[in-house]
């Protein structure tokens, strides 16, 4: 490699630096020069041409003009045709690559679709469904990677000594915790409370096991905590505690509390801890840096990484509220009810504020898969949920992304719904692990 790629544009502007700086930079790991004189163009570094112009070298992409648009949320309908046997959108003149690959690029990590499309469900929030990929059965692919890994061979085959970084496959193992705890460290009064609930339902069964817990030393069956550890020794967990007010939505113990407290404590010698913005939070940055203050407090340090609860994201409001409560990356780029690739890529990427049409710090990690998507909202039996596992797997093994993973402690506690989703947790991590483990295959 003979230095940064060299691109060639009659335009420089955020949104073209923005997906440039994640092709090149992040992507390919090697760097790029914006240029619009030809004439300081070097026939020894690999070029792209993105312009309407025809030069002697070089690897042409002609503009769709979707990112010269003053308002790029206005974004024109996304019509897909056939690139070597991947599919793709804005579609242009050129001969080796004929669509706008950067305008696609940015149209997918910007989440541009979600400025304007007012579907949302009950919750407010952008589904699957609601999404151009959802209608094309693409959804669950990392179309993003895989284009630029199908773009690879084209620029090689003209710039032979053109070599990316090497990327490999790495799994992120998080864990969000709505409620440490099914039974132990309630007040006397929330825990008579519910007690007179179960009784008035004629639940015996949750009587039994909650005074068995209290006053007998029973194991607390949301308490799969060493569990989690003896699986996930080695890999790179995560835990995103809910510390907001009780609310409808928000029904965590107390942040007061001297059992969520140890428990979070306990957690922060293996595992990074995050804030769970609470559902109240998304309608209030002064609730969020509340909630914020109130981990920082426990931990004795910064907290700079979160994840929504809900999954709510409210763009790009939601991203501000972080920025400016100092969370320098978020775990939230996911869907609800699909597995899949909301901002179309498995590679960690920053927030571009369309609004502001600003690059921001603030990066995003894009969530594949949630136990909760599979459970609730797709009907899946834990036989069935297996194989979901090892294609989202297999997806972002074949682009070696970044894996990312979401389970919840109760999930993995054999009562109720969730009797026998153990075992799809540790075919996840068998799998996961030895993905991580067999660099052979990148």
């Amino acid at each position: 490699m003979t230095g940064p790629i060299q691109v060639f544009s009659h335009r420089d502007t955020p949104a073209l630096r923005f997906v440039l700086s994640f092709i090149f930079d992040t992507f390919y790991g090697c760097g790029f020069t914006l240029m619009s004189q030809k004439s300081a163009l070097n026939a020894a570094t690999p070029v792209i041409n993105y312009s309407g112009d025809h030069l002697s070298e070089g690897i042409r992409i002609v503009p769709s003009g979707y990112l010269s648009e003053d308002d790029l949320s206005l974004h024109p309908l996304v019509d897909f045709i056939q690139w070597n046997d991947l599919p793709a959108f804005f579609e242009t003149e050129g001969d080796l690559i004929p669509f706008d690959l950067f305008a696609a690029v940015f149209f997918l990590l910007s989440r541009a679709e979600e400025y304007r499309k007012k579907d949302r469900d009950n919750h407010g929030r952008f589904l699957a469904s609601h999404s151009v990929l959802f209608a094309n059965d693409l959804y669950s692919r990392p179309l993003v990677d895989e284009w630029l890994m199908g773009l690879l061979p084209v620029i090689q085959k003209q710039f032979p000594g053109f070599i990316p970084q090497k990327r490999s496959f790495r799994w992120i193992n998080t864990f969000d915790v709505d409620v440490a705890y099914a039974y132990r460290h309630r007040g006397p009064l929330r825990w008579l409370g519910a007690c007179a609930k179960d009784l008035l339902h004629l639940n015996f069964y949750n009587v039994f096991r909650r005074l068995a817990v209290q006053f007998n030393g029973a194991p607390d069956p949301f308490d799969t905590y060493h569990y989690e550890a003896e699986l996930s020794v080695g890999c790179d967990t995560k835990y995103f505690f809910l510390l907001g007010n009780r609310s409808r939505y928000d029904k965590n113990l107390s942040h007061s509390g001297a059992g969520l407290r140890a428990l979070i404590s306990t957690l922060s010698s293996r595992a990074e801890i995050g804030i769970h913005p609470s559902y109240e939070s998304n309608k209030s940055a002064a609730i969020l840096e509340k909630e914020i203050d109130r981990l920082r407090n426990i931990l004795g340090e910064d907290v700079v990484i979160s994840r929504q609860h809900y999954l709510k994201l409210s763009l790009p409001q939601t991203y501000r509220n972080l920025i400016k409560a100092g969370i320098k990356e978020d775990y939230s780029m996911g869907y609800t009810d699909r597995p899949g690739f909301r901002s179309g890529t498995c590679t960690p990427h920053y927030f571009f504020d369309l609004e502001r049409q600003e690059a921001t710090q603030l990066k995003l990690f894009p969530l594949a898969i949630m136990e909760v998507s599979l459970q609730d909202y797709m009907g899946l039996s834990a036989k069935e949920a297996i194989p979901i596992y090892q294609s989202a797997i297999d997806q972002v093994k074949s682009v070696n992304g970044t894996f990312i993973s979401l389970w919840h402690n109760e999930s993995l506690s054999e009562t109720g719904k969730w009797v026998g989703w153990r075992e799809v947790y540790e075919f996840m991590v068998g799998l996961a692990s030895s993905r991580n483990q067999n660099p052979s295959k990148d």
